[in-house]
C-alpha cells in the first residue's frame, strides 16, 4: 500500500522484498486525502449519501434503471423509488463525451471535478468523471 511520499511509500521502514511503484510520491493515500477531488473523497461522499436519510431508501431499495447502455465505457443508471430518482454516471475513459444537458438536470450531489461543464448547449463529460445527481429537483 502506498501510504505516503516517504521512503518505501510509508509501507515499511525495512526494504520491501518487492519494489515500490515509482509513482508513490504522487499517488498515495495521504495525497488522496488532501485532494478533495480524489477517489477517496468521492467514495466517502457516496457512502455518506447512502446513509443519509433523504437518499437512503432510494439508494438501497430503489429499482435500477440503466441509462446510456449503448455507449462503451460509460456506466450510468438511475435508482428509482416511488417519485424519487438519483442518477449515477461515470465516464470510464480518457476522453470527453457530449450529452444532452437535460439528462443531467437536478441537484448535484457528488462530482469528482470542480464543476459540470456545459458548452454549446451540451454537457461535456470529462475523462474519468463520476457524478451523482438528485433528479427530483
Amino acid at each position: 500500500m502506498q501510504w505516503d511520499a516517504s521512503l518505501h511509500a510509508g509501507f515499511s521502514t525495512a526494504t520491501p522484498w518487492l519494489p515500490v511503484n515509482p509513482n508513490y510520491k504522487v499517488i498515495n493515500a495521504e495525497a488522496a486525502i488532501q485532494n478533495k477531488n480524489s477517489i477517496y473523497h468521492h467514495y466517502k461522499n457516496l457512502l455518506s449519501l447512502r446513509n443519509h436519510g433523504t437518499f437512503k431508501n432510494v439508494l438501497i431499495y430503489g429499482k435500477t434503471v440503466p441509462k446510456f447502455a449503448d455507449l462503451d465505457n460509460i456506466m450510468a443508471y438511475e435508482r428509482v423509488l416511488n417519485d424519487q430518482k438519483v442518477l449515477y454516471f461515470a465516464n470510464f475513459q480518457n476522453k470527453t463525451m457530449e450529452f444532452n444537458p437535460s439528462d443531467f438536470t437536478g441537484n448535484l450531489l457528488s462530482n469528482n471535478y470542480d464543476e459540470l461543464l456545459i458548452q454549446d448547449g451540451k454537457f461535456i463529460a470529462q475523462p474519468y468523471q463520476a457524478i451523482v445527481i438528485d433528479r427530483n429537483v
